[in-house]
């Protein structure tokens, strides 16, 4: 009853799937941060491809991860339907990071989640599992490290707009405070009840590195002593 069981039958299962050529397979979420002596969780896992893949390689893959459950004694989320989160594609990634998956962030809000909500299986919130997926902790078990590596450093620089998108700073700014608004709704709302982030450090690098991205990119630049500012055309696109 171990999630390292489960890890190497899902593996397995990735084996199988061997016309797919080119992707990656992340396990995220509780399976990657719990401590081996708590009890067991479920397996977040999702695999991002070139193309998407067949309904009969997705039937496979689905199978596969429920019996990877099922014959590790690990509990299945039934919350989110498996069709929403086990497979992507590289266009889903880019666009999740575009951000068209929060449509209220001009009001500078993000949707807060609630069990049973039909939003659950939308393709809205199929792309901001995405890009959690990328941004929280994650293990690499199937596929291209450079593959994951390009696609991470772009959801770290989403995450870190979507950050300003939230807060809007009118002045120098620190990473903090974005983190602070992505880990937690103005009503409250926080993990995976909000935009699925729980480790405050962890958030802490991930907006930083999207950041420097950002500056690369000239959108904003650093202003000394973890100060950030936009750039000089007042960017925050």
């Amino acid at each position: 009853m171990t999630a390292l069981g489960g890890v190497a039958m899902v593996t397995t299962c990735l084996a199988d799937l061997s016309s797919v050529a080119d992707g990656f397979g992340l396990v995220y979420g509780s399976s990657v941060t719990r401590d081996a002596r708590t009890a067991p969780s479920d397996l977040d896992f999702v695999l991002v491809t070139a193309e998407p893949l067949t309904d009969q390689l997705r039937a496979t893959l689905a199978t596969g991860i429920r019996q990877a459950h099922s014959g590790h004694g690990l509990p299945i989320d039934q919350e989110v339907p498996y069709e929403n989160k086990l497979t992507a594609t590289y266009e889903d990634v880019a666009a999740a990071c575009s951000l068209t998956c929060f449509p209220q962030l001009g009001s500078q809000q993000a949707r807060p989640v609630t069990e049973s909500d039909p939003y659950l299986y939308s393709e809205d919130f199929r792309l901001r599992l995405l890009l959690n997926a990328l941004t929280t902790p994650h293990a690499l078990i199937w596929g291209s490290i450079e593959a994951l590596s390009t696609a991470t450093a772009a959801a770290e620089q989403a995450v870190a707009r979507l950050g300003l998108m939230l807060t809007m700073p009118t002045a120098d700014f620190t990473a903090e405070p974005l983190v602070e608004a992505l880990l937690r709704s103005p009503a409250g709302a926080e993990g995976k009840d909000y935009l699925g982030f729980s480790s405050p450090v962890h958030l802490f690098g991930v907006v930083s590195r999207g950041l420097a991205a950002m500056s690369d990119a000239g959108l904003v630049a650093p202003a000394g002593a973890g100060l950030w500012r936009f750039d000089s055309a007042g960017s925050q696109s």
